[in-house]
């Protein structure tokens, strides 16, 4: 029998999010397949679980969107819980209503009324769950929550660490490099549980080994010429709405830049305003803020995704590229303006 880990690798917390699992599955003396999720197909990694072989299928840090409601997303869940135990881990507020609750899963853990989860990365939950006594779980938990709550760090002297690993990260999911996501997986997994202070993690031969810095020099070879038409595309434009008005940062990226590169490259050129909006190749989109006069969960749900106050992201309408340039802002704008027009 084996245990199953369905979520993403797109960033830091989804990679350590897997490590965790694994970690605690190596010390129970148990077996973890690890599956990717991807947004646009959600359904698909739960298809692939071996209800014969599993014991357990753990979902997390997906947030909530659409998706989740759907009778074939729903129903796979039901096919899952009919076999075996299902878990649900994620820091994304979900709907009351949300039919997820009614599948029979064994656990949920999302927020839940004032319990201020959302203030938590997914590693963290997990950690609180499944590594609680483990020093580098704790750490990596830390090192995932300053990458998903940056510019707003909780934990300092791990924002240089976490930065660099971001790159990595991003390297490995975009396979710029030789490095693939799950050898990111078990690496942080097997990792020894005494480490060294958070300042000299960068010279830790197990924190930061030479592969690491071989996908770090790789990844930031790759992202300067996308950074550079990024640049070409940028536009800040005025959203207006019945009780005010908003300046909207919008550009349209290569995928290398997906999830947060994007974004935050549209930031550090404009700082200080509302609402960043950064599109990709995949049609996706993803909205980032400086100030906290937006909650971006609105904007998430406006375009079929979700997230959460600070940071969420969603997909296109369909039809519209960011190949369709005049054609596809507008469209954009409008529905940030309806989201935003319906605040009470």
């Amino acid at each position: 029998m084996v245990n199953v880990a369905i979520g993403h690798y797109d960033d830091v917390d989804g990679v350590l999010s897997h490590a965790l699992l694994e970690r605690a599955s190596i010390a129970n003396g148990q077996n973890t397949v690890h599956l990717d999720i991807d947004y646009k197909d959600m359904v698909a990694p739960l298809k692939l679980v071996d209800l014969e072989q599993a014991k357990v299928a753990r979902i997390f840090d997906l947030g909530h969107n659409k998706s989740w409601e759907s009778q074939e997303f729903v129903g796979e869940l039901r096919r899952i819980t009919q076999a075996t135990s299902l878990e649900i881990y994620d820091h994304h507020r979900w709907p009351d209503s949300s039919q997820v609750y009614e599948v029979g899963a064994r656990r949920i853990v999302v927020p839940r009324g004032t319990d201020n989860l959302e203030r938590r990365c997914t590693s963290e939950i997990i950690n609180f769950f499944f590594t609680p006594n483990d020093p580098t779980a704790l750490l990596l938990s830390q090192i995932a929550s300053n990458s998903d709550f940056m510019p707003n760090l909780q934990y300092q002297g791990l924002d240089a660490y976490t930065r660099r690993l971001e790159w990595v990260v991003a390297a490995a999911d975009k396979r710029i490099t030789e490095l693939r996501s799950i050898e990111l997986v078990q690496y942080f997994a097997t990792l020894p549980k005494d480490h060294p202070k958070n300042a000299s993690l960068l010279d830790s031969k197990y924190f930061w080994p030479d592969h690491f810095q071989v996908a770090l020099e790789e990844y930031g070879s790759a992202v300067e010429s996308a950074k550079q038409s990024l640049e070409k595309t940028i536009r800040i434009e005025k959203v207006q709405t019945p009780s005010r008005d908003y300046e909207v940062v919008i550009g349209f990226a290569p995928q290398i830049l997906h999830m947060k590169e994007g974004v935050r490259h549209l930031q550090g050129k404009h700082p200080g305003l509302p609402i960043y909006a950064c599109a990709y190749e995949d049609n996706s989109i993803i909205f980032s803020r400086d100030t906290e006069e937006v909650n971006l969960l609105l904007l998430g749900r406006a375009f079929n995704g979700g997230g959460r106050e600070s940071g969420a992201g969603g997909f296109l309408p369909g039809g519209f590229t960011a190949e369709l340039g005049e054609i596809t802002v507008y469209h954009v704008l409008e529905i940030i303006k309806e989201a935003l027009s319906n605040i009470p």
